[in-house]
């Protein structure tokens, strides 16, 4: 397999500013308001983040951070598992620290539904601020991946089990990291339809409040 270019093509986003968001229960895309079954009673306190925005969108900017270097690739899929399954007890138990300590000091994420997070520091801004630090029942599943060296393209699975017991509610999402060594990432970019999201997960609000 051939190394994916890190060269984005074509004009690059110039218009990008900071912004201060809120927390999840006033200013995040709305399927993140079904994170809790709670969450329409107690509005969450928990602290704002920093994400730029950019009006001509998002490009590849893995460049600014990769480290140049070959890994071995079951070095690769030890990363990535500890990443699914930190994830998984961060939902589980509500504290995503040690899912934040995956990320190097300076890596970028970008979450296309509320910018590019910079540093390990405003990526554990933003996972507190958006899942109020409260245990949740979604889910994240790696469906499948592929890795070319530090490249991981991931495609992953977001659902919550059906309280009747029938297939699972779930939106599909694709994730591109970065390694960097030593178990942890540089850069990640999720790519997914957040419209599809909300409508999912409400219709998993209204499949639990129909089933009591």
């Amino acid at each position: 397999m051939s190394r994916p270019s890190s060269r984005a093509s074509g004009p690059s986003p110039t218009t990008r500013r900071p912004a201060p968001c809120p927390a999840a229960s006033s200013g995040a895309p709305g399927w993140w308001h079904d994170l809790r079954d709670d969450e329409r009673e107690k509005p969450m306190n928990t602290p704002a983040f920093t994400a730029e925005t950019s009006e001509r969108g998002y490009r590849f900017l893995a460049a600014e951070v990769r480290r140049p270097q070959q890994f071995p690739r079951e070095e690769v899929e030890a990363a990535l598992a500890r990443y699914f399954a930190l994830a998984g007890e961060a939902a589980e138990t509500g504290d995503w620290n040690a899912w934040a300590d995956l990320f190097t000091e300076d890596a970028v994420y970008i979450e296309h539904a509320f910018g590019i997070l910079r540093g390990r520091e405003g990526i554990r801004a933003w996972v507190t601020a958006v899942t109020g630090a409260k245990p949740t029942d979604l889910r994240m599943t790696d469906e499948w991946h592929v890795i070319d060296n530090d490249l991981c393209i991931v495609y992953a699975s977001n659902w919550r089990a059906d309280p009747a017991g029938g297939d699972p509610y779930q939106f599909n999402a694709v994730a591109m990291l970065c390694y960097a060594g030593n178990g942890q990432w540089c850069y990640e970019e999720d790519v997914y339809n957040a419209l599809e999201a909300q409508q999912v997960m409400q219709a998993h609000a209204a499949a639990k409040s129909a089933a009591g």
